[in-house]
């Protein structure tokens, strides 16, 4: 595969299981492709949303670029932000 993409998908990830999405990401993604990454950029943790009157339970995490490429264990380079859109190159 050469270009994967993630819609808010880790949104709901802590940052200790983030090494191993992008470990997974990496399996599927050629040498040379392309993820394209989109989540909450910060430091902030949300354990709930109400949205059109549901009550939704679960995780909503922002996290920093740092613990991103951190994360991604240098498996991935940042290549290009287009608010809020984040690329990054698969090695």
């Amino acid at each position: 595969m050469s270009f994967l993409r993630s819609n808010a998908g880790i949104v709901h990830l802590e940052a200790e299981q983030l090494s191993l999405c992008f470990e997974k990401m990496g399996e599927v993604l050629k040498s040379g492709g392309y993820l394209f990454l989109v989540y909450g950029f910060g430091k902030d943790s949300v354990h709930s949303v109400t949205y059109n009157g549901e009550v939704y339970a679960r995780n909503f995490i922002s996290h920093t670029r740092e613990e991103i490429l951190s994360a991604m264990n240098g498996k991935f380079e940042f290549v290009e932000e287009l608010e809020p859109i984040r690329y990054f190159k698969h090695r």
